[in-house]
């Protein structure tokens, strides 16, 4: 019996016009049993097209199943709409080929498919109607809380007719559970000169979940200690730090060994600057970038200077607010140690292509230094997905408490040469973890990701955080395209943002014509309870490039999925006001 892998090694996504060769596999005899034999090369390239969907059409979706890390093409999946019994439905149906079925692959990858459906909700129900002959797919529908309805004869390919049982499963009735998100968030709460405040400064730190506050609570109440003790509260601190390691590795698909703690996301990259520089010489290299935030910048900047590094700029497209990535080739060399770099810009939103970026690092054997602050509030991240050998976040920016958090790969970690006190321990990760740690604050790490786990579904709590990501990340999106385009209608006002095809979180940073930043933000928090910020948001390079640090660098609003559709409706009827006055 085949031995089930780690499925979170499992993606889906759009079939596109390299999946053609997969499409020849599935369409073996033996693949093909169920469905009526296998198709003619003809009919083969018709259905090719299909898939690909270059229309754009909503009413039918095909994706390729791949695993990770090397994206090894291993099924198809994907859903149509259909008549069924008078009723417009979903139909699903998948494929995955011989050498990787029975490891739990394709349940998997329906699961994925119903998240994005459950997003979509154009339909009641989702229907599957495998042969009564195939055991492992009707596993697969009863695994994933299908409902047998009867059996029945059913059409596919057209002409050729098989008995086949009818599962069906509920669509997710309601939108995106937005009242449930804010009974979480006590601070939501608040009001300023008589009305509720709208919280859109997420990107300088997100509010706090309750549960997460509870968990500082109860850990203090019940007694703290430092580590290492004979007594209950010692071990208990122990087992509350374990357990916070345990839930980040989970969110970031890493082993819970990787992961440390400390003040925060910048001092902890200054020490391990400090304790990589220790090993470079004069001449290294190291490369930054235009877009990020200083925090990904000066602790390397300091370390090459200390070290007589040259540093080397990866340099922002000030049109299309992207990097030029096509640059990078050249900027790396084999003097090059280290790839800074931002998964997000914490300033206008731009997300890059971290893959492609630590791909071609990694084929020189340069380090990857990933700042994910910006990044992890709004969508899953899989840290050997992105290709991060470094990646650093902060707990205050996802709903939780001021914790600074390091996930280094082993091999790396093993190596780092950090400044520490001699008692102190030589191994990894405490040895990153100068002095006591901030331990009621490591309580509440864990209940902030539960909080994103709580919106997904799955058999694991990877699973749920993934899916909880990207029902979070779809709502925030309509929340963020709203305001875009409202904004982008505005006489006066200009977005900086990257274009339509470019992925982005929903932080949207822009100007006003006549206006200081400032003074907009003063007068949306004094006029309409709203609170933004504005600044550079010490992405001071990228704001230096466009040349506007001098006159008040941007207005900056960010979303979170507690923010709804009316308080939107308030930032933009209050930007009207101020205007129009």
């Amino acid at each position: 019996m085949s031995t089930t892998l780690n499925t979170e090694l499992v993606r889906i996504q759009p079939w596109a016009d390299h999946d053609l060769p997969l499409l020849r596999h599935l369409n073996a005899p033996a693949m093909m049993e169920h469905l009526g034999g296998p198709e003619t090369e003809e009919q083969l390239l018709a259905r090719h097209e299909r898939y690909v969907n270059k229309a754009g059409q909503l009413t039918s979706k095909m994706f390729s199943i791949v695993l990770l890390p090397d994206y090894t093409p291993v099924g198809s999946i994907g859903y149509w709409d259909r008549i069924w019994q008078g009723e417009n439905v979903y139909e699903v149906g998948w494929s995955v080929l011989p050498p990787f079925q029975g490891k739990g692959i394709a349940s998997a990858a329906l699961a994925s498919l119903i998240t994005r459906i459950n997003q979509e909700r154009r339909h009641k129900f989702i229907h599957a109607y495998p042969s009564v002959d195939n055991p492992g797919s009707n596993a697969i529908c009863r695994k994933l809380g299908f409902t047998l309805q009867s059996e029945c004869v059913f059409e596919y390919p057209p002409g050729s007719f098989m008995r086949s049982n009818d599962w069906r499963l509920e669509v997710a009735s309601e939108q995106f559970p937005i009242e449930k998100v804010r009974e979480q968030f006590p601070a939501l709460q608040r009001t300023y000169k008589g009305k509720p405040v709208v919280y859109l400064d997420g990107p300088g730190g997100s509010q706090v979940v309750k549960s997460s506050m509870d968990a500082i609570y109860r850990y203090m109440a019940n007694g703290g200690a430092n580590l290492h003790g004979s007594f209950p509260t010692s071990k208990e601190t122990e087992a509350i730090l374990a357990d916070a390691k345990q839930a980040i590795a989970d969110l970031f698909h890493v082993k819970p060994l990787e992961v440390a703690f400390g003040a925060n996301m910048t001092t902890l990259t200054f020490a391990i600057a400090r304790a990589l520089g220790r090993h470079w010489n004069e001449g290294d290299e190291i490369i930054v970038s235009e877009m990020d935030h200083r925090a990904n910048v000066d602790p390397w900047l300091t370390v090459a200077a200390d070290r007589g590094m040259t540093v080397r700029w990866l340099k922002v497209n000030k049109e299309t607010l992207t990097l030029q990535l096509d640059k990078l080739d050249t900027l790396l060399t084999s003097r090059t140690r280290l790839v800074a770099i931002g998964l997000a810009s914490n300033a206008v939103g731009t997300i890059h292509d971290l893959a492609a970026i630590s791909q071609k690092a990694r084929a020189k054997g340069v380090i990857v230094a990933v700042d994910a602050v910006h990044a992890v509030p709004h969508f899953s991240i899989h840290r050997d997905e992105i290709g991060a050998d470094i990646l650093l976040c902060s707990a205050y920016k996802f709903f939780g408490p001021h914790v600074g958090i390091a996930v280094i790969r082993k091999e790396i970690f093993e190596a780092l040469d950090v400044y520490k006190l001699v008692p102190a321990p030589s191994f990894y990760p405490d040895k990153l973890e100068t002095g006591t740690q901030n331990h009621e604050g490591i309580a509440g790490i864990r209940p902030a990701i539960e909080f994103v786990a709580s919106l997904g579904f799955g058999d694991s709590f990877s699973e749920k955080i993934r899916s909880g990501y990207e029902w979070i990340e779809a709502y925030e999106n309509q929340l963020a395209e709203k305001l875009r385009k409202e904004l982008g209608a505005m006489n006066g006002v200009t977005l900086y943002q990257a274009g339509e095809d470019v992925p982005k979180t929903p932080t949207i940073a822009f100007r006003i014509e006549g206006f200081s930043p400032q003074e907009i933000c003063e007068r949306l928090c004094e006029e309409h309870s709203i609170f933004v910020a504005d600044g550079d948001f010490y992405a001071t390079t990228l704001a230096n490039c466009l040349g506007i640090n001098e006159s008040g660098g941007w207005i900056r609003a960010g979303l979170a999925p507690y923010n709804t559709h009316e308080e939107i409706d308030c930032l933009i009827q209050g930007i009207k006001a101020i205007i129009r006055a």
